[in-house]
Parts: C-alpha cells; structure tokens; sequence
C-alpha cells in the first residue's frame, strides 16, 4: 500500500512529516548546489563583472527579439537587433545598480509583470553572449 493512502497515528505522521522534510531539504540543497554557484566577490567588483558581461551584448537573436515582441506586443519591425540589444543594457544596468522593477516599470509606464518577463530575455540574450565569448573570443575575465 502507498504512503498516501496509509492511515498513520500520530507519532507516524509526525515521523513521516520530519522523514519527508529530510527527503525534500537534500534535494533542494542538491539542485542549488548544481544550479547556481555562491559568489565570493565584494559587490563593487560584482557590479563592474557584470556590467562588462552586459557590455559584451552588441546584437540581439531573432529568437530573442521575436520573444520580446510576443511579451510586450509590439511590432516585429519596431527594433532591430542591435536597438534591442541597447534596450537591455539599460534595463540590466539599472537593474544591477538597484532599481527595482516596480520603479522601472512606473517610470516607462509598462506593468512590472511584463518588465520581469523582457528581463528574463534580456538576461537569455547576455547567456547566450556570454557563452559566445567563450567559445571564440577572449576569454571572459572572472569566467562564470
């Protein structure tokens, strides 16, 4: 019989319960750990890493700029690539300087939903810059 359908007493809920929980902090510990790496470095040099990652962003994909227009419902021949690309180094450099999105959104007048949405394309086109970089330019200095 499955854990879900059994009938427990209540010290075996109260084991199952701290069971389940153990099973759920490794795992979640586990994904983190292959996710994300903590950074060690002072939030100044953070701050000028990132802004020179942004800085390597000169051309946006056509993938990239079909999202965006889908997002925010504009044309598709309103922005090229390299206006686009311009368009996301302010935001992601606002952002970096701590801006929130609610701030940034009242001031272009856009629903912060939408902004959070073009951020999270923005931050895909400087991955994919970043990994361009990589691979056939100079290596990034402070790697990622």
């Amino acid at each position: 019989m499955e854990d879900k359908h059994r009938v427990f007493n209540l010290e075996q809920a109260g084991n199952y319960l701290k069971e389940l929980k153990n099973k759920l902090v490794t795992k979640i510990k586990k994904a983190v750990s292959n996710e994300a790496k903590i950074s060690t470095a002072f939030p100044k040099d953070r701050i000028k890493f990132l802004a020179y990652a942004i800085s390597l962003l000169d051309n946006v994909s056509r993938e990239n700029i079909h999202l965006f227009c889908k997002v925010t419902g504009k044309s598709l021949n309103l922005y090229s690539g390299t206006e686009l690309a311009d368009w996301f180094k302010k935001l992601l450099i606002l952002r970096i300087n701590g801006y929130s999105l609610r701030q940034i959104a009242y001031i272009l007048k856009t629903p912060p939903e939408t902004l959070e949405k073009v951020e999270q394309i923005a931050l895909m086109a400087v991955s994919e810059i970043i990994e361009k970089t990589k691979v056939g330019a100079l290596p990034l200095v402070g790697g990622i």
